[in-house]
């Protein structure tokens, strides 16, 4: 099968509409994370948490969070008005013990 090109505007559309789930992500990375992809389970993914998930798994409350956040001791980031913390950053949180 002849896979066509994906035009410019539509790859960087797609990365803009990523990027709060994959920091950093470019057109060009995409690309790259496609073409290397062997099936849909290659693809990295990243789990992202409510401040009430987080806040439960780090023993603390949702408002502990959000300072944490906003101390820039955790990274968050607002979707849809809403606080998304990425659970690899709460666990390494968990694993640092610098609470």
């Amino acid at each position: 099968m002849q896979v066509s090109p994906i035009p410019p505007s539509i790859l960087h559309a797609s990365a803009t509409l990523l990027e709060p789930y994959a920091p950093g992500l470019t057109p060009l990375k995409l690309v790259a994370a496609l073409e290397s992809a062997d099936s849909p389970s290659a693809l990295p993914c990243q789990s992202m948490l409510s401040t009430r998930q987080a806040g439960k798994m780090l023993g603390i409350s949702s408002f502990t969070v959000q300072r944490l956040i906003t101390d820039e001791a955790l990274p968050g980031r607002k979707i849809g008005g809403q606080w998304r913390i990425p659970a690899a950053a709460v666990e390494g949180l968990m694993e640092a013990e610098e609470l």
